[in-house]
C-alpha cells in the first residue's frame, strides 16, 4: 500500500473511532453499541447495496436480525429526528 493510502486509511480510522466514541454515549448497552458499530462500518464500507443482508454479511453475521432488531428497537426520538440527535452530539459538524 502507498504512503498516501495508509495516510488516509489512518486518518479514516481515527475519524471513525473518535465519532465513535461520541456516539457511545447514547447506548445504554454494550451489544447495542457493538452493532452501531458495525451496521455505521457496513455502511462506510465497500457493500455494493446497503441492505440489511449485505450490511450484516459485512460484519459477519449468519443473517441480517441483529442489524434489523438494532434499527426497530431505536427510541423513537431518534427515529423522528436522527440528524438532531447526530449534531447535538457533534457527531456531524454544524456549520
Amino acid at each position: 500500500m502507498e504512503l498516501e493510502g495508509l495516510m488516509n486509511t489512518r486518518f479514516v480510522e481515527a475519524e471513525f473511532n473518535s465519532m465513535m466514541n461520541r456516539l457511545g454515549q447514547v447506548f445504554p448497552s454494550e451489544p447495542g453499541f457493538r452493532t452501531c458499530q458495525k451496521y455505521i462500518k457496513g455502511l462506510i464500507g465497500p457493500a455494493e447495496r446497503k441492505n440489511g443482508w449485505q450490511l450484516s454479511e459485512a460484519a459477519g453475521e449468519p443473517t441480517p436480525y441483529q442489524i434489523q432488531q438494532f434499527l426497530y428497537r431505536g427510541s423513537s426520538e431518534r427515529q423522528k429526528n436522527p440528524m438532531h440527535l447526530l449534531v447535538h452530539m457533534k457527531i456531524i459538524p454544524c456549520e
